[in-house]
């Protein structure tokens, strides 16, 4: 599962074309009420613009979220024990909770920090961070 860039975030685009080319199931997130659900997505497929700017699937049947192995986490920021900070919605700290899924942070690297970041009791580490310069893999 990926998400749809938007605004100063880091390019997906690109990254779902390959990934779908190659047979990969691809998913995007859409938001239904508080939940985020998991969505098949290819390349050409219908979306609408969410009010806070990303591309989110209009069709499609959600996928169970177990059949999910990678999910691309989006952030504002970072800190590189895999703490982060989202947009405010809670949605992907809600969705992945009890999910087996490896977690991905897709970010430039200026939004790494080394600093610990504020981390509520529902907030969700990621396993891994992947920027322009590194990859930073997560003690557990």
């Amino acid at each position: 599962m990926l998400f749809s860039s938007f605004g100063s975030e880091v390019p997906t685009g690109s990254l779902i074309e390959r990934l779908h080319a190659r047979g990969v199931v691809v998913a995007l997130p859409r938001i239904e009420g508080a939940s985020l659900l998991p969505v098949p997505y290819g390349p050409g497929d219908p979306t609408t613009t969410t009010p806070f700017g990303a591309d989110e699937p209009v069709g499609g049947i959600p996928l169970d979220p177990s059949s999910i192995d990678v999910v691309g986490v989006p952030g504002v920021v970072f800190d590189r024990r895999g703490g982060r900070i989202g947009y405010g919605g809670g949605y992907y700290d809600r969705f992945l909770r009890g999910l087996a899924a490896f977690t991905v942070g897709l970010v430039f690297g200026l939004q790494v920090v080394d600093d610990d970041l504020p981390a509520g009791r529902f907030d969700l580490p990621v396993d891994a961070i992947v920027t322009e310069e590194e990859t930073i893999r997560v003690a557990t």
